[in-house]
């Protein structure tokens, strides 16, 4: 068995090593604050919290921390101490650049991203017009080569369904006055 002074000095030597243990890692800790804000837009004159928003905080050493925005629109990042370069990027909205201190909360808003292209529109809009104008055009062309082709054609349709005998007035005259030329003449309709 062993003696009572060597269990109590292994219990002091247990002791001493992880207090010691944990004082390292409080020493470590210690160093460590918050970055912490909120991120909004304001819209139609409400402010609105933008859920997933992307933040990175780089500090002087170039050590990079990331975090994304909850529901409501909060960040926290824990960060050693010091002063961050932060970025904060959101679809649909300018990325936010900004300098801030851990310990400290902060409000970012962001303003929505400008898509004008021409006349006030964004892109989607002004391809829309421009089918449109496309489309009309086409059926104008449509209706002006419809209208051309019936002008300078010289096929010409007989259709006497109502009365058998009065096309032939009408071929005799054609036949004078394109002489030569080609006529058509609808058989069908008077057979029916």
């Amino acid at each position: 068995m062993r003696s009572f002074g060597s269990v109590l000095a292994v219990f002091f030597a247990v002791l001493v090593i992880s207090t010691a243990s944990s004082a390292v890692v409080a020493d470590d800790t210690e160093d460590y604050e918050y970055l912490q804000g909120y991120v909004y837009s304001v819209i139609k004159g409400n402010d609105t919290s933008l859920g997933g928003a992307k933040i990175t905080a780089t500090d002087a050493d170039g050590n990079i921390y990331r975090t994304v925005t909850n529901d409501r629109g909060e960040f926290i990042v824990s960060c050693p101490r010091g002063e961050y370069a932060v970025t904060v990027v959101c679809g649909g909205f300018d990325n936010v650049e900004a300098t801030y201190n851990t310990g400290q909360d902060y409000k970012v808003q962001m303003s929505l991203r400008d898509t004008t292209v021409i006349w006030g529109l964004d892109i989607p809009h002004v391809l829309e017009i421009i089918g449109l104008i496309i489309v009309f055009g086409l059926l104008v062309l449509g209706a002006v080569m419809i209208r051309f082709l019936r002008k300078s054609s010289k096929i010409k349709l007989i259709n006497d369904a109502d009365d058998p005998m009065a096309g032939l007035e009408d071929l005799e005259e054609l036949e004078e006055e394109y002489d030569g030329e080609e006529y058509v003449y609808d058989d069908e309709i008077k057979e029916s």
